[in-house]
């Protein structure tokens, strides 16, 4: 498992592989996880008779995935950061995935260039500008279970784009998102993600933690 770090993107290019030696008599090798909201993606089989993917996962968090053999057998990846036990199945573990957030690199700042000095003039006093309001900076709404990267996107191309706005959103119209984006994502429930928003907006990440280790794919089990 190589991983290539995309600082000004904050996200990293991982290429997943299966070696030749552990795959006698395989003809298919997909990946499912959480940065492919456990749909299988299929892996490319190379000349020397190994698979092979590459995928840009965003940074700042752990990643649960697995691999799936001829579309019946389970193996994790020898090379994975560390193993897991599954939160929906106790009795499975997953190998992880592990990308920390990276900061942009910062931009070099021009030297001022010199000017001439002015000559002095009664300067009319100038209206006061109106204040900026800042910026509302997006949260990573995959800390909610049952949001993957992908639908964290649809989310925030819809105007979702904090926990607050989350916690606000009804599951009507959370569903409508989910339907307009195709019959992949229609399969997810949102029931919980606007109350599960609500304490991530106070931050109280011990309770929602608490919380999640209940549910079920984000669905109330």
């Amino acid at each position: 498992m190589k991983k290539t770090i995309i600082p000004e993107k904050n996200s990293t290019k991982v290429v997943f592989s299966m070696p030749k030696e552990a795959l006698e008599g395989v003809s298919i090798v997909s990946i499912v996880g959480d940065f492919t909201e456990w749909n299988p993606v299929m892996l490319k089989a190379k000349k020397d008779g190994s698979f092979e993917i590459e995928l840009e996962i965003p940074n700042g968090r752990d990643y649960h995935f697995r691999y799936q053999i001829n579309n019946h057998h389970w193996q994790n990846d020898f090379a994975a950061d560390r193993y897991e036990t599954s939160p929906m199945y106790p009795h499975i573990e997953n190998s992880v995935l592990s990308l920390p957030s990276v900061a942009k690199p910062a931009k070099a700042i021009k030297p001022a260039k010199a000017t001439a000095p002015k000559a002095t003039t009664t300067a009319k006093p100038s209206p006061p500008k109106a204040s900026k309001v800042a910026d509302t900076k997006p949260d990573d709404l995959t800390k909610i279970e049952g949001v993957g990267p992908k639908i964290a996107s649809l989310l925030k191309a819809d105007g979702i784009e904090t926990f607050e706005k989350l916690s606000k959103s009804s599951e009507k119209t959370l569903k409508g998102i989910l339907v307009k984006a195709g019959s992949r994502f229609q399969m997810h429930n949102p029931s919980t993600w606007a109350a599960q928003a609500k304490i991530a907006a106070k931050g109280d990440w011990k309770a929602l933690k608490k919380w999640q280790d209940e549910l079920n794919g984000g669905k109330v089990a």
